[in-house]
């Protein structure tokens, strides 16, 4: 099931489907897994700012990146994290929790033992 990314700039909420081609545009600006593997540290927030940019030219607003880059620390803006969690919820969702509503990784799935054969 696609769940739409859903953000907030600059008071207004956005809702957008995530599509091939936007997850395309943002590996473009950087790659998903090294925004994920970045984020346990603390993810750049100009790299969060260009996601964010493009995520918004894709709902067809014009915008700065620079204003932006601005607007991540803004009380009417969605978070750095909020905004990071949707990106990489969209890309990989089974990654997540799909009941609880909040973006939090799951652990990998554990693999079954194989199991042995009797000889015949």
């Amino acid at each position: 099931m696609v769940r739409d990314l859903v953000f907030k700039y600059q008071g207004q909420d956005y809702a957008l489907r995530p599509t091939f081609e936007l997850l395309q545009k943002l590996e473009q600006v950087k790659p998903l897994m090294s925004m994920l593997a970045s984020a346990r540290d603390g993810a750049s927030l100009t790299d969060v700012a260009a996601y964010l940019a493009v995520m918004l030219e894709a709902t067809g607003k014009k915008v700065d990146r620079l204003e932006v880059l601005q607007s991540l620390s803004a009380p009417d803006s969605s978070s750095v994290d909020h905004v990071l969690m949707e990106i990489l919820r969209a890309a990989m969702p089974n990654l997540f929790e799909k009941s609880a509503g909040k973006a939090e990784p799951q652990p990998a799935a554990k693999k079954k033992p194989a199991t042995k054969r009797k000889a015949g």
